[in-house]
Order: structure tokens, then sequence, then C-alpha cells
């Protein structure tokens, strides 16, 4: 297996990083309030009075900013699960290694190898272990849309830099 779990979790690390900052952007920033009360109570010649609380609901993250967040959040997403599935098909591979070098009867070895090759077949693990690359691979590439789209807002010139990157 090309990408074992521990380079998959360094990888849901990096994503989960990014994920980290861009998420605030979906929500108002708290010292957004905190400033218009303070500029409430300026506005009132520094009499001290009962400055009525009004919330500015009026928030909406921009379009570029959601479709970043689903982006990096469904990558996330999926290299967890294939960080998840490249350690359990670890596991069941090295319980059906040992269960064919183990020590017992020649009869009980042959016995338990089955029964661990029917659980890999009935729980899919070969198919399981194709599909684990294809969604890597889909992860990385919705993480770099998300990477390119968030550099188009900051540097245009950036953005298409790394959008030719990603391309070649």
């Amino acid at each position: 297996f090309p990408w074992g779990a521990h380079q998959t979790g360094l990888f849901s690390a990096t994503v989960a990083a990014f994920t980290i900052e861009s998420y605030k952007n979906l929500q108002q920033d708290p010292s957004y309030l905190t400033n218009s009360l303070l500029e409430k109570m300026l506005e009132k010649d520094s009499q001290p009075s009962v400055v009525p609380f009004t919330a500015d609901y009026s928030f909406s993250p921009s379009s570029s900013q959601v479709r970043i967040n689903v982006l990096w959040f469904t990558s996330l997403v999926l290299s967890l699960t294939c960080a998840l599935a490249a350690t359990l098909i670890q596991q069941w591979v090295r319980i059906y290694i040992r269960a064919g070098t183990h020590t017992s009867a020649l009869h009980r070895r042959g016995h338990l190898r089955a029964f661990v090759f029917e659980g890999l077949q009935r729980f899919k693990v070969a198919a399981t272990l194709e599909v684990v690359p294809a969604m890597l691979h889909l992860s990385l590439f919705l993480f770099f849309a998300g990477l390119v789209d968030f550099m188009a807002a900051i540097n245009v010139f950036v953005s298409r830099v790394l959008l030719s990157i990603v391309c070649t």
C-alpha cells in the first residue's frame, strides 16, 4: 500500500491547518460587534448611559469563502477516511500474515488463514484497497482547488501560478 495511514494522516493534518484558518471567514468577526458598541458609546458624548444591544445579523460570507470551505472540509473528510481505511487494511493484512506463520499445527493455521481470508472477502478489503488511493487523489485535488481559489482572493498572479503548477 503506497500511502499508509501515517502519510495520509500527515496530509490530513495539513488540510486541517488550512481549514482551521478558513472556517473563521464563515462567521462574523466577534470584534466587529465590540467595535460597533464602542462606537455607539462614543457617539453618546461620553455620557454614561445604557447602550441598547443591537446585534448586526446582516453578515453573510462571500461565495468564495463558502466554496473554499466546502472544498477543504470535503478534502479533510476524504483524507481522514483514507487514513482510517489504510489503518484498518494494514491491521487486517497483519492478522492474515500472522495467521499463516503461527507455530500451531498446520491444519489449524490453514483454518485460521481461511477464516481471516473469508473476512477479507466479506468486508471487501481488496475493493477498499483500490478505492483508497482514488479517494486520496480526489482529496488532494479538492485541496488544490480550494488553495487556488483562496489565493485568487489575495493575489491573482500567485493564484494563476499555483493553477499552472497544479495542472501540470
